[in-house]
């Protein structure tokens, strides 16, 4: 089963959604890498072209943090290696004070939940693409199409939101309205 989520957004009542859009995207470019196994060590080495150039990746990415930012302590949650906790340890006493912390602050303890509560996905979304004729932007994201960060941009744009979606049960559209309300259709496969 793939947990990849196909969305198409689109502002009907905007003329230029290029513009609209611009300030909640991530746009560049960066080296590709590649993971090699050197007998006993693993390291991460750059893609090095015969040319002797690095593969470059270009990117454009729908960035919730620009929608509704993720407050530092939750994001400071986030993995970073080993998910394992020692109960014991005074690192982990700190931890499960930030969790518990953050549930009063935020009502979640994790960037987990509260990325699925307030952007609708686990992470951000990839593979973004502007249609031919640059009237709505393609993404992916994981497990969910993002309908809580959509209703957060369509407030902000004060715009009514086109959503088209595909994803492993089935698709779907939903027209977002600017006070959050949502009129949906879905087909099961």
């Amino acid at each position: 089963m793939c947990d990849t989520v196909i969305n198409i957004i689109s502002l009907p009542k905007i003329s230029d959604f290029q513009a609209a859009i611009r300030p909640f995207l991530n746009t560049g470019s960066r080296i590709v890498r590649e993971r090699i196994d050197l007998d006993t060590n693993d390291e991460w080495r750059d893609i090095i072209l015969p040319t002797g150039l690095h593969e470059i990746d270009e990117f454009l990415e729908l960035d919730f943090n620009k929608i509704l930012p993720m407050p530092d302590s939750i994001a400071a949650t986030l993995p970073a290696g080993e998910d394992v906790y020692d109960p014991s340890s005074s690192e982990s006493v700190g931890w499960f004070a930030l969790l518990e912390e953050n549930l009063k602050s935020f009502g979640h303890e994790d960037w987990y939940n509260w990325s699925f509560a307030n952007w609708g996905c686990k992470w951000g979304t990839c593979d973004c693409d502007f249609a031919a004729d640059g009237k709505s932007l393609k993404f992916c994201t994981e497990y969910h199409p993002p309908i809580a960060g959509l209703k957060k941009l369509s407030k902000i744009l004060q715009t009514p939101l086109f959503l088209e979606y595909d994803d492993f049960e089935g698709s779907g559209t939903i027209v977002i309205q600017i006070d959050g309300s949502e009129d949906r259709t879905y087909n099961k496969r």
